[in-house]
C-alpha cells in the first residue's frame, strides 16, 4: 500500500535530522492551500503549535497581530447607520455630539495650515460628522471635493441619504464602500487624507498610515483623530472588579486602545515628516453605567476586541447544545453588571447623582515628504557654540 504524501520526509526535513516516526506521531499537518509538501515550499517549526510547516513565503515577514475583530466591527457600525436612519432623533445623543466636537477640533487644526487642498479623503468616514463640521465652515482648507469612505455599507448608504436632505453648497461629494486597512487608491491621489474616530478599530495601523501617505500627494497633509489608552477607565476598572468578585476571574471587556508615545512613533516610522501629536480629554456625564452601555452599542462602538464575551446570559436552547455546548459558559451574568454598575456609581458617580465617562481623543498631523519642506542642517555645519549663546544670556541678566 502506498504511503500518503505527508508520512513521505521531505528532504529539507531529513537534513534537519526529522523521521518519519516522528511525522506519524504529529499526525497529519494542516496545510491550506498546499496540497502536498514540497522541498523548499514549506519550513518546519521543531516548536509551538500545529501546524508546524508554513509556507516559505511568509516566514521572513512580519505578519500583524489581529486583535479587533472587523466583521464584528463592520456588523455594529451597520447595526448604528441602521437605527439612525430609523430614529433620526438618536442624533442628538452624547457621543454623536462629542465625535461631532473632535470633527471641528480636526478641522480647526486645518484652519491653521496656509494653504489649500482641492481633494481630501475622508477614511471611515462614520455617519458624516466630518462632512457636517465642514458644512458648518464654509471653505475650510480650501476642500472642493471630499470622498467619504467606510468599512460599512450602511453607513456610506447613510451618508449618500443624508446628503439629499442638507445642502453642501460648494462642496462636491463622493461615496465609496472601502475597508480602512486596504485602501484601493493610486499613489499621489488626495491633496489631504481625514480620518476622524475610526483609527482606533484597525488591526494594522502602521500598515495604514503606511497607504495613507502612499495616497497623498507630495507636500500633502494627514490630519487623525483617535482615542487614546485613558478612554474609559472607569468602566473598565468597574468591569474587572465586578468580574473578580462574583465570578473570581477577569477578562477583557473594553477594547485595547494605544498610548500618545507609540501614535507619535507610529507616524513618524510611516514616513511623515513634521508630525505633530497632542491630546484632548473628554469627559461625559450619564446616569448609569447601562445608559453608557446603550450609547456605546448605539454609536457602533462596542467591543470588537477577538475573544471577547458576550453581553448577557441566556438560556441556551437543546439543539444548541448538542452542537456548540453550554452557551452559558460564554456569557457574562446579569450579577457581574449590576455588581459593575454599583462600583462604577460608588467609584467615579457625581454629587448630582450620575456617572461620568472619559474619553482621550489623540490627534495626530503630517506630511509627506517634498522639497520645499523644512530639513535640518547637516552635522557639524553649524557656525556658532551653544556655550557662547548661553554665555551671553547670563551676562545679559
Amino acid at each position: 500500500m502506498r504511503a500518503p504524501h505527508w508520512r513521505k520526509t521531505p528532504g529539507a526535513l531529513r537534513n534537519a535530522g526529522v523521521s518519519r516516526s516522528y511525522l506519524r506521531a504529529r499526525g497529519k499537518p494542516r496545510i491550506r492551500g498546499f496540497p502536498a509538501v514540497f522541498e523548499g515550499q514549506m519550513q518546519l517549526r521543531l516548536r509551538g503549535s500545529r501546524p508546524f510547516w508554513r509556507p516559505f513565503h511568509r516566514s521572513f515577514a512580519s505578519e500583524p497581530v489581529s486583535v479587533f475583530d472587523r466583521h464584528a466591527k463592520r456588523r455594529h457600525r451597520d447595526f448604528a447607520a441602521t437605527r439612525m436612519r430609523a430614529r433620526p432623533a438618536t442624533a442628538d445623543s452624547k457621543l454623536h455630539n462629542l465625535k461631532y466636537e473632535v470633527a471641528s477640533h480636526l478641522l480647526d487644526r486645518l484652519e491653521d495650515i496656509k494653504r489649500d487642498f482641492p481633494y481630501a479623503l475622508d477614511v471611515g468616514c462614520g455617519l458624516g460628522h466630518v462632512r457636517e463640521a465642514l458644512r458648518s465652515v464654509p471653505g475650510a482648507g480650501g476642500i472642493e471635493t471630499l470622498l467619504q469612505t467606510d468599512c460599512s455599507r450602511e453607513m456610506v448608504r447613510f451618508c449618500q441619504e443624508s446628503q439629499s436632505t442638507a445642502a453642501s453648497g460648494d462642496l462636491a461629494l463622493r461615496y465609496l464602500v472601502a475597508d480602512e486597512e486596504f485602501l484601493p487608491f493610486q499613489d499621489d491621489s488626495f491633496d489631504l487624507v481625514l480620518s476622524s474616530m475610526a483609527m482606533h478599530w484597525v488591526n494594522d495601523l502602521p500598515g495604514m498610515l503606511l497607504q495613507v501617505r502612499r495616497c497623498l500627494k507630495p507636500d500633502g497633509a494627514f490630519l487623525g483623530a483617535m482615542l487614546g489608552q485613558s478612554t474609559l477607565d472607569e468602566l473598565r476598572v468597574s468591569l474587572l472588579l465586578a468580574e473578580q468578585e462574583v465570578e473570581s476571574g477577569v477578562s477583557q471587556h473594553i477594547s485595547p486602545m494605544t498610548q500618545m508615545s507609540d501614535v507619535a512613533g507610529l507616524v513618524w516610522g510611516a514616513g511623515f515628516r513634521l508630525p505633530v501629536v497632542d491630546y484632548d480629554t473628554y469627559t461625559l456625564e450619564f446616569q448609569d453605567m447601562y445608559e453608557l452601555m446603550r450609547e456605546l452599542r448605539h454609536a457602533g462602538d462596542g467591543n470588537a476586541a477577538i475573544g471577547r464575551r458576550a453581553g448577557m446570559v441566556v438560556e441556551s436552547a437543546p439543539l444548541m447544545d448538542c452542537f456548540m455546548g453550554p452557551c452559558r459558559r460564554h456569557f457574562v451574568p446579569r450579577a457581574t453588571f449590576d455588581r459593575a454598575a454599583e462600583i462604577y456609581a460608588d467609584k467615579f458617580g457625581n454629587a448630582n447623582g450620575t456617572i461620568r465617562a472619559t474619553f482621550q481623543v489623540i490627534y495626530m498631523i503630517g506630511w509627506k515628504e517634498h522639497e520645499s519642506q523644512q530639513k535640518p542642517l547637516k552635522r557639524g555645519s553649524a557656525t556658532a557654540k551653544l556655550r557662547d549663546v548661553l554665555e551671553k544670556d547670563d551676562e545679559a541678566k
